[in-house]
């Protein structure tokens, strides 16, 4: 511990809020006793989350705990006065007279907050310094209004905590003074090894006797070991604890299992503590209990039934396992690695032969380190802001771009320019990032009236960077009714340019598939009607030749598709850049307007043709005289959980994965149709367009329901209020009386890119490789089908060596067949959409096409849902698996699978859609198959950057 304490010797003379990282069980509190020895602090406040961590710490104190065995303080010292805060005090006086009895005083934040604000603030002068234990809790309110009580009265601080990160990416603060990293701590002896032991069942109702007998072994077999070790099983609520400890019982009762959890009462609580604590009991279930505060070094063996989804609460839970005392052994941890369904932080935790030593070490040091980053560029700040936490700002993604041509910026210069001006916040600079920001406070008549008698009280935040490399002045502020050209002059001299007029669209360059939603129009002449907005459908009237002439752009707002991602963007002729997104902190802000600006000074990028090939709807009254190619639920559907919707068809329900939508009418002209199917059922339906609504209206007897757990709706009016989306073979999209029709030629398909394959053995007009029997529960292979013979090949020397070979066929498929490889730094992920002949030989059917091409559009959704591409193959394994017994798995396994998904978040995603159709003849096919298969090209290249190939006889 030398080392430590050498590293805070001058922590009293910064008198800075001061953070130190140590893993849960290095001796965080015997640090804190050593700085009281060494230091001779006067007055020591000391603020825990739990009673339980209070009275740990206190006793501490009372005896100076260890330190004699680190030489730090003599046997004969002087012992300090400690008091333990349990209730709040009434008054200020109480408080004072409290502190003054003492040396150190350990108090709860339930109890400081329960104070009035006077007795808090007597409480926050009255000590000489503050010491925040479990520092990860700073950024809830109540902890951090004291916190900013003691440091606006000028007190030391000094945090500790294991896990300087949050679930909520919310900053605890403060300058990073000293870490001790999980892999030195282990080294040195302070942390025991770990041992992880994972359990993979897919069966919910196996899974936790599988994870007890597991655990339970471990248990036993240090127990013959000679080593005194508990089990703790964890769980995530008081039912799910009720449960977990009926399988204990069950399988080892001579190991006495108890359980504990906060509904049971003070007394039940303590006499299944004790229990444990006598050894009368080997075993506890508990819900989020026995942690901080809790110390009983003999848990060594953690059986982790509901898994913690975040890296914070995993790190604090393992670490108590993982503490070292004589007598002990290394610490187990058993899991269910097939239901971990956790943040992306620490989904290597649960790979299969994970190191949790190794794995733990990287997690932590490499998120202690992003904190300490995040701390540097706050800290980089001269100024404290005052009432308003930094990690707590949340700017808009909002911007206006000022030219510079400065050699340096001038924010010195702003206390002459905000003299005059009310401020909740002064302006607080960070030189080196060359940021500032400022609030403003300001008292505004209402909006509903002119009267003085009330007033709204307004606070605007204004932030300001300056990118020296492109010589640009960004300016983000809440208040818009300005461009800020003033403060913009302050800051870096009055040629300070501001980019607006025409090239401000340059910040929708590179946006495909550009689909405006809004569009002002300023009149340069008209004084009766000075601007006019247009939205949705009426985009296009404003855009009539009648309607621009005279006229120019004011302000734009669209969607897209942006380096395969989907995107917001909006923009103004005065010069102001948007998006709906919001920043997690400055940084974030910061790199986005270094996107824009990269835009905004790019020579190449022309603003002429933005609105020539914009996407613009159009109300129709009539069906456009195309064919559709597919339909496809509406888009919330996508958004909701798997099984967050059910579909009934004629006494069928399913969940919507299970079910389908699609087309059935592949027509140029007549009634424009479709059916959803559950099962063997089906309902079609009919889209009438008329002058102001569209109706679906069933065709035929059976009609289809929707249900949540909300509410059920006939299918038909369901779609009143959330209509599906028809997509036609120029890509066009119906969305209830609004077509979306892109612009401009669309380059027919390369015939010399498309792939003859040989069909020698198939029978190219049997699809599916399973065919149900007579049997409804059993399937019959055809080894002479189509999907057979694309996955014989995908097995074989075609393409990539696939991890997982997926038959996805049936209702609410992704694909026929999904291909996926880890390699590199790449998932490939490849899916095959295939489609029978309707002839016994090959030829050009256009009508072959229709379907298959919709189905590949359809699918490149999952570009942008990758995490939920995984969840939705195993939920159709395990729903095949449960009716068929067969698995949809030909090569891999669902081990694989999750394998692949944790890895997913660490690979660039590259996505490839086949379009196969033995049905086609290479070389005979004709202008009208090769368009329709270059329109699916580009709008798969547009939207997400898919290639498409085509693989044909």
């Amino acid at each position: 511990m030398g080392a430590l304490h050498a590293s805070l010797a001058h922590w009293t003379v910064t008198r800075e809020v001061g953070t130190v990282v140590m893993p849960t069980g290095t001796g965080k509190t015997e640090t804190m006793l050593a700085l009281f020895a060494r230091e001779r602090l006067e007055k020591l406040l000391v603020v825990v989350p739990t009673s339980a961590l209070r009275d740990q710490i206190a006793r501490k104190f009372l005896t100076m705990g260890v330190l004699p065995d680190f030489g730090i303080v003599d046997r004969d010292v002087q012992l300090p006065v400690v008091g333990r805060m349990e209730h709040r005090f009434d008054t200020p006086e109480e408080a004072r007279h409290f502190q003054e009895s003492c040396n150190v005083v350990v108090a709860t934040m339930s109890v400081i907050g329960g104070c009035t604000n006077e007795v808090k603030d007597a409480l926050a002068t009255g000590c000489s310094h503050l010491f925040i234990d479990e520092a990860h809790h700073v950024p809830a309110k109540t902890w951090s209004a004291f916190k900013e009580r003691a440091r606006e009265h000028g007190k030391p601080i000094l945090q500790f905590t294991a896990t300087p990160y949050r679930r909520d990416g919310k900053h605890i603060g403060g300058k990073s003074i000293f870490t001790y990293p999980l892999r030195k701590a282990q080294q040195e002896g302070y942390f025991a090894p770990i041992k992880f032991i994972s359990i993979w069942e897919y069966n919910r109702d196996l899974a936790d006797e599988a994870v007890a007998r597991r655990a339970i072994g471990a248990l036993r077999s240090d127990r013959e070991s000679g080593l005194d070790h508990l089990l703790m099983a964890r769980t995530e609520r008081i039912h799910r604890a009720e449960e977990v400890h009926e399988v204990y019982a069950r399988l080892a009762p001579d190991l006495h299992p108890l359980i504990v959890h906060n509904r049971m009462g003070a007394r039940e609580q303590t006499a299944a503590i004790e229990a444990l604590m006598s050894r009368r009991s080997r075993v506890i279930v508990c819900v989020n209990m026995l942690g901080e505060g809790f110390d009983l070094p003999q848990l060594k063996i953690a059986a982790i039934h509901d898994v913690h989804k975040s890296m914070a609460v995993t790190i604090q839970f393992v670490g108590r396992f993982a503490r070292v005392a004589g007598g002990l052994g290394d610490a187990t941890v058993v899991a269910n690695a097939a239901d971990a369904d956790v943040e992306e932080a620490i989904d290597d935790l649960y790979v299969k032969d994970a190191d949790w030593n190794d794995v733990l070490q990287r997690l932590s040091e490499g998120e202690t380190s992003r904190q300490r980053r995040r701390s540097e560029l706050m800290r980089g700040f001269q100024t404290s802001p005052g009432p308003v936490p930094l990690q707590n700002i949340r700017p808009k993604m909002s911007t206006v771009a000022y030219r510079t041509q400065c050699e340096d910026w001038r924010p010195h210069k702003l206390d002459d320019y905000l003299k005059d001006t009310p401020l909740l916040v002064e302006p607080t600079v960070n030189p080196s990032e060359r940021v500032l920001f400022y609030i403003t406070r300001e008292e505004q008549g209402v909006a509903w009236g002119e009267t003085r008698a009330v007033s709204d009280l307004v606070h605007d935040l204004y932030l300001a960077y300056w990118d020296e490399e492109r010589a640009l002045l960004f300016i983000n502020s809440t208040n818009n009714d300005s461009l800020h050209r003033k403060l913009a002059e302050v800051l870096v001299g009055e040629d300070a340019r501001r980019i607006q007029g025409e090239r401000i669209y340059k910040s929708f360059h590179d946006i495909n598939r550009l689909t405006l939603s809004n569009l002002g129009l300023s009149h340069l002449h008209s004084q009766a009607t000075q601007f006019t907005m247009h939205v949705g459908s009426d985009i296009r009237e404003g855009l009539s030749p009648a309607s621009v002439e005279n006229r120019r752009k004011a302000n734009i707002f669209s969607r897209g598709f942006e380096t395969g991602e989907s995107v917001t963007i909006g923009a103004s002729h005065k010069g102001r850049v948007w998006s709906y997104k919001v920043a997690e902190g400055f940084s974030d802000w910061m790199e986005w307007c270094g996107r824009v600006g990269d835009k905004l000074l790019d020579p190449s990028a022309s603003t002429e043709e933005i609105l020539e090939h914009a996407i613009i709807p159009k109300i129709i009254e009539e069906r456009p005289s195309l064919v559709p190619t597919h339909v496809q639920w509406p888009f919330y559907f996508l958004k909701r959980s798997e099984e967050a919707i059910w579909v009934e068809v004629a006494g069928h329900t399913a969940p919507f994965y299970e079910s389908e939508i699609r087309i059935t009418t592949f027509k140029e002209e007549g009634p424009l149709r479709f059916e959803v199917v559950v099962e063997e059922a089906s309902a079609e339906y009919e889209v009438v367009l008329g002058e102001e609504e569209v109706q679906y209206i069933p065709v035929g007897q059976e009609k289809a329901r929707l249900r949540t757990t909300r509410r059920e709706q006939p299918l038909g009016e369901w779609f009143q209020e959330e209509p599906p989306h028809i997509w036609f073979e120029d890509t066009s999209k119906l969305d209830y009386n609004e077509i979306y029709q892109p612009k401009g030629e669309r380059e027919p398909y390369d015939r010399t890119s498309i792939e003859a394959w040989s069909w020698e053995g198939v029978q190219i007009r049997k699809e599916s490789q399973y065919k149900k029997k007579t049997d409804p529960r059993r399937l019959e292979l055809r080894s002479d089908s189509v999907q057979r013979h694309v996955i014989d090949r995908m097995q074989g020397d075609y393409g990539a060596d696939y991890d997982i070979i997926f038959d996805d066929d049936g209702k609410g498929e992704i694909a026929d067949v999904v291909g996926l490889k880890a390699t590199g730094e790449q998932l490939l992920v490849h899916f095959l959409h295939l489609k029978y002949s309707k002839s016994e030989s090959a030829g050009v059917r256009v009508d072959d096409f229709y379907e298959v091409c919709g189905q590949a559009q359809r699918s490149v959704y999952w570009r942008g849902a990758v995490q939920r591409l995984f969840s939705r193959m195993k939920l159709r394994e395990q729903k095949r698996q449960e009716n068929y017994g067969v698995s949809r798995f030909e090569r891999g396994d669902l081990q694989k699978l999750d394998e692949l998904s944790r890895r997913a978040k660490q690979l660039v995603p590259r996505f490839r859609i086949f379009v196969v159709q033995p049905g086609l003849e290479k070389e005979s096919v004709n202008t009208r198959v090769l368009d329709l298969l270059g329109a699916t090209e580009v709008y798969l290249k547009e939207t997400f950057g898919v290639p498409l190939t085509v693989i044909s006889s």
